[in-house]
């Protein structure tokens, strides 16, 4: 009988330059490259998804290593699920453990704490890894429904937003919300905004993040919504 863990974590950079992230995926690489399932890196973002199974006793060794690699801001654990293996014709049975964060079910919670604790920029960074995740997948199910191809279009942010409002599945509200989130962080980015915060922008921010948790809460709903109708008429 043999154990390790199913992790996948998110790794928030503290710049835009997709060269640093390209050396951010090799550092990982030389970490554990033989036990790395996926590594990835969307164009024009700050954030690099990685999944891997490690051994249990080596996961929090391996995520510190991560977390102080030159312009790693922070590492979100999305997932960690143990997995017994009792031998090769028996079935692999996978036992939740401490999830910290998973985007299927409730990120709103990690994002509050994060405005409650002041950290403005992991709040804001955070929503917008969560408006692409489900702007794409919304995307991706529209594109089925209506035969019109968006895949080679969803690389950056700004790009899933005003597709999403171009075919009339957010409207002008939560664009402008979520277009208020997305330059903020780019502005954090540049400005180093996250540790210079006066009164008056934490007041700012903290509407902003409040709206930001608005258009989750519409995203999570429309997508839910379109896998309800593909369960019906695609049958899957």
């Amino acid at each position: 009988m043999s154990e390790y863990a199913e992790v996948s974590f998110t790794i928030i950079g503290n710049v835009i330059d997709d060269d640093i992230y390209n050396q951010i995926m090799e550092a990982v690489k030389r970490i554990d490259d033989n036990n790395i399932n996926t590594i990835t890196h969307t164009i024009g973002t700050n954030t690099v998804y990685v999944s891997a199974n490690w051994n249990e006793s080596e996961v929090d060794e391996k995520m510190e290593g991560i977390r102080k690699l030159s312009n790693v801001k922070l590492v979100v654990l999305l997932k960690k699920n143990k997995v017994i293996r009792r031998n090769n014709v028996e079935p692999i049975i996978k036992i939740s453990d401490e999830v910290s964060w998973d985007m299927e079910k409730n990120p709103v919670d990690e994002i509050t704490r994060a405005k409650d604790a002041k950290d403005y920029y992991k709040a804001i960074s955070l929503s917008c890894t969560v408006f692409g995740h489900y702007g794409k997948k919304i995307l991706l199910y529209h594109s089925k429904k209506t035969g019109i191809q968006v895949s080679k279009q969803l690389g950056r942010l700004e790009s899933i937003i005003c597709l999403l409002y171009n075919h009339n599945l957010i409207d002008q509200t939560i664009y402008d919300k979520i277009e208020g989130v997305r330059k903020l962080r780019n502005i954090m980015q540049h400005e180093d905004r996250s540790f210079k915060f006066s009164s008056f922008q934490a007041q700012e921010a903290e509407t902003i993040i409040i709206n930001s948790l608005d258009c989750i809460e519409f995203l999570k709903t429309k997508y839910k919504n379109i896998i309800a109708w593909g369960n019906k008429y695609w049958r899957i």
